[in-house]
C-alpha cells in the first residue's frame, strides 16, 4: 500500500543534474548512437553533462475512444510501437495503404497527422506559453525531433545541430555567451526557464534529447510497497504542461511521459492518473518506486534491465489492470535494443510466458486470453528474484546488468554476449 505522508514546497527542477545517476559528462557517448546509446549513462560517470531520463509511457485519449481504439487498431497500434522506438519515419508505409474507401476513422485521422506534421511540416504550431524565449525553445525541439525521427540528421548530427540551435538562442537572448562547451549549452535554458517561472526537464530519453515544460507542482510523500521492502519517497505531481517530450511528439498526442523516477524523487504527470486507481498504485507508483530502489541497490545498472525490473514488479502487484498490462507489454515488444523500454516489454513477456507454459510465445493471437493474476503474480516475483539473485552474484554496486550483457553489441568499442 502507498501512504502519502504531507505536502511539501514546489521548487524547481534540476536539469544540470543526470536524474537517476549524478552527474557526468562524454557526451560522445551518446552522439555516437545505435547500441553505445545502450550504456552511457554507465560510461558517462565523470562530471557535468546531459540528465538521462527513464520514465512511464502512458497512453493519452486524444482522439474520440482513442485509448480503446489504439490497443486494438492494426494500424494505429503498430503506429505507436514505432513511434515509441523513436522511428515514426519508418511507419509511414502503414498509411500508405490506407485507401479512401477503407480504414477506420482513426486511422485516417493519424493518417492526416502524420502528413501534415512529417511530411507537409505545416501544421498548426502549439499555442503560445506566453514568452518568446521558450516558444522558440520548444520550436527548435519540434524541429529537432522531426529532422531526427525521420532520418534526416544522424544520432551525431542531430546532438550537433540541436547544441547550435540552442546555443544561438540563449545567447540571442542574453543568458550566457557564445561557448563550445556542451554541459553549459545544455544547462543555460534551465536557467532561463526558472527565471522565468517555467519547469523543465530536458534529459536523454533513448534516442532523443527530451524536453518536458510545465507551469506548476506540488509534491507529497509516499511508502510504497515493493515485493522486497517498502520504499519511502517525495512524488512531484507536476501539471499546466507546454511540452510533453518527444514520446507525445512521435505518436501523435496518443502517448506521452507519464512520469519518471530521479534520485531526489519520483515526478508524475499529475492529471493523466487517477491516483485513486490500481492503474497508478501499479503502473506508476510501484513501478517507478522499484526504478528508485533500484538506484542505490544497483547504482550502474543498464536501462533495459531496470526496465525489465520494473515491469516485472508492475506484474507482480497487478490484478484488475492486469489483461492490460500484459498486451501493452505484448504489443509493444520489440527486439530493437535502441529502445530499452521495447526490448524490456520484449523480455518480459517472453520470459513471463516461458514461466507459466513451459514454451515460446506464439507470434500472433491473443497468448494471455483468460490468465489470471493468482499464477501472473508469483511467476513474476519469481523472475524478479531470480533478476536480482543474478544481480547480486555479480556485485550489486558494479554491475551493468544481466539482460544487458546477453545483448549482442556492435557498436564501436563495444562487446556482448549473444
Amino acid at each position: 500500500m502507498s501512504i502519502p505522508m504531507r505536502k511539501g514546497n514546489r521548487r524547481p527542477s534540476r536539469i544540470n543534474q543526470h536524474p537517476e545517476f549524478g552527474d557526468f559528462t562524454e557526451i560522445s557517448c551518446f552522439r555516437t548512437g545505435d547500441l553505445q546509446a545502450l550504456n552511457w549513462p554507465n560510461r558517462c560517470r565523470k562530471a557535468g553533462a546531459i540528465s538521462y531520463r527513464i520514465f512511464t509511457v502512458l497512453y493519452l485519449a486524444l482522439f474520440t475512444s482513442l485509448l480503446t481504439a489504439a490497443e486494438t487498431d492494426t494500424v494505429a497500434g503498430e503506429y505507436i510501437a514505432l513511434a515509441l522506438q523513436g522511428e515514426p519515419g519508418k511507419a509511414g508505409h502503414l498509411f500508405n495503404s490506407i485507401e479512401s474507401h477503407s480504414g477506420s476513422t482513426l486511422d485516417h485521422q493519424l493518417a492526416e497527422k502524420f502528413h501534415h506534421r512529417f511530411i507537409l511540416r505545416d501544421e498548426d504550431q502549439p499555442a503560445s506559453t506566453g514568452n518568446i524565449f521558450t516558444d522558440q525553445l520548444l520550436s527548435i525541439y519540434r524541429q529537432y525531433w522531426t529532422l531526427s525521427m525521420m532520418g534526416e540528421l544522424s544520432s551525431m548530427e542531430g546532438v550537433d545541430w540541436l547544441n547550435e540551435k540552442v546555443n544561438k538562442l540563449v545567447i540571442y537572448h542574453n543568458y550566457i555567451s557564445y561557448s563550445k562547451n556542451i554541459d553549459e549549452i545544455m544547462k543555460s535554458p534551465a536557467v532561463a526557464l526558472a527565471q522565468l517561472g517555467v519547469y523543465s526537464d530536458n534529459s536523454f530519453s533513448s534516442p532523443w534529447h527530451d524536453l518536458l515544460l510545465w507551469k506548476t507542482q506540488e509534491s507529497r510523500f509516499f511508502v510504497i510497497e515493493l515485493t522486497d521492502s517498502q520504499q519511502a519517497v517525495n512524488v512531484i505531481f507536476m501539471d499546466d504542461f507546454y511540452s510533453l517530450g518527444w514520446s507525445e511528439f512521435a505518436t501523435l498526442g496518443m502517448t506521452s511521459t507519464g512520469g519518471w523516477a530521479a534520485r531526489d524523487a519520483l515526478y508524475c504527470v499529475s492529471w493523466a492518473w487517477n491516483q485513486d486507481s490500481e492503474n497508478f498504485q501499479v503502473s506508476f507508483l510501484q513501478h517507478e518506486g522499484r526504478h528508485f530502489a533500484d538506484f542505490d541497490q544497483f547504482p550502474e545498472l543498464n536501462i533495459i534491465d531496470l526496465e525489465y525490473r520494473a515491469k516485472l514488479t508492475e506484474l507482480a502487484f497487478a490484478s484488475s489492470t492486469l489483461p492490460r498490462i500484459l498486451n501493452k507489454f505484448t504489443n509493444n515488444g520489440s527486439l530493437n535494443p535502441n529502445s530499452p523500454h521495447a526490448y524490456a516489454n520484449y523480455r518480459v513477456a517472453r520470459d513471463l510466458y516461458r514461466a507459466l507454459f513451459d514454451s515460446e510465445m506464439p507470434e500472433s493471437g491473443k497468448p494471455w486470453q483468460r490468465i489470471r493474476s493468482d499464477k501472473v503474480n508469483p511467476a513474476a516475483r519469481a523472475l524478479l528474484d531470480q533478476h536480482t539473485q543474478q544481480l547480486q552474484t555479480e556485485g550489486a554496486l558494479t554491475t551493468k546488468g544481466f539482460i544487458y550483457k546477453q545483448i549482442p553489441m556492435t557498436g564501436p568499442g563495444e562487446e556482448g554476449d549473444a
